[in-house]
């Protein structure tokens, strides 16, 4: 099955397994979610079946198979950003954002420990 689209920065990855992750992040951040398209084309590039990219991609809270309608505010509650505060930061930008519309999302570790509690707008969450 060819994939459809151009996904050719996908070929900027070597074709090893070990970029699966960084496979599906890059997808996500050049087009906003997981297409199909896109899916099958990391497949093809990694040699991983379809069936088990949407296992995973399915099974990491920070990707999405579907686009997110609007902007969208991601708090990390990872153990670093919860111990620095990251519960208190996401039910305070839940109530200041209530009823203006940005969905507010609790997310995993996005890898800025030292930095946390994380918060950020787009499609980045």
């Amino acid at each position: 099955m060819a994939a459809s689209g151009d996904h050719s920065y996908i070929e900027q990855l070597p074709r090893e397994r070990t970029y699966l992750l960084p496979a599906l992040h890059l997808v996500q951040e050049r087009e906003g979610h997981l297409t199909p398209g896109a899916l099958t084309a990391v497949g093809l590039h990694l040699k991983v079946a379809n069936s088990e990219l949407y296992g995973i991609a399915r099974s990491y809270s920070e990707l999405r198979v579907q686009p997110r309608a609007g902007t969208t505010v991601g708090v990390c509650t990872g153990l670093s950003c919860l111990l620095s505060g990251g519960r208190d930061l996401l039910e305070g930008v839940r109530g200041a954002l209530a009823g203006r519309g940005p969905e507010v999302v609790e997310t995993t570790c996005r890898f800025h420990c030292a930095e946390g509690p994380v918060a950020a707008a787009g499609d980045g969450y």
